[in-house]
């Protein structure tokens, strides 16, 4: 990334991570720009849902979004966060009900594997910080 490392008192990524070609290195590279303590939040659709497999379909269809994301799983994510250097906060889940349901249950949830879209909260530890900048 084109920025300064330890200057951003925050990151988010909203269905970013299902996009990236190497979601690893775009993680590192979030963690050595942001301060110590600074939160990230990330929100992905979660491969493991029938939201999940509802996405998963449309991109089978072709669908001109979709066909480029990869999916992944709430466990994937937090590890995800955990190798790039972060602490995990924690995790939550909305999208509850099956996406063909009127009432899709947009109530937040502690995460799960039924929940189709899943918030992690991670943190960057100043302890972390200085090992990974070393």
């Amino acid at each position: 990334m084109p920025f300064r490392m330890l200057v951003f008192d925050f990151a988010y990524m909203v269905t970013v991570i299902e996009f990236l070609s190497e979601p690893k290195t775009v993680l590192e590279s979030t963690y050595n720009i942001m301060k110590d303590n600074s939160p990230i939040v990330t929100l992905t659709i979660n491969r493991s849902s029938l939201w999940g497999l509802f996405y998963k379909k449309l991109a089978q269809d072709g669908d001109t979004v979709f066909c480029h994301a990869k999916f992944y799983d709430m466990g994937e994510i937090e590890s995800a966060l955990l190798d790039a250097g972060f602490i995990m906060v924690e995790s939550l889940g909305t999208l509850t009900n099956p996406p063909t349901d009127d009432d899709v249950g947009t109530g937040l949830t502690p995460g799960s594997d039924e929940a189709g879209i899943v918030i992690c909260r991670a943190i960057k530890s100043d302890v972390s910080a200085r090992r990974r900048i070393q």
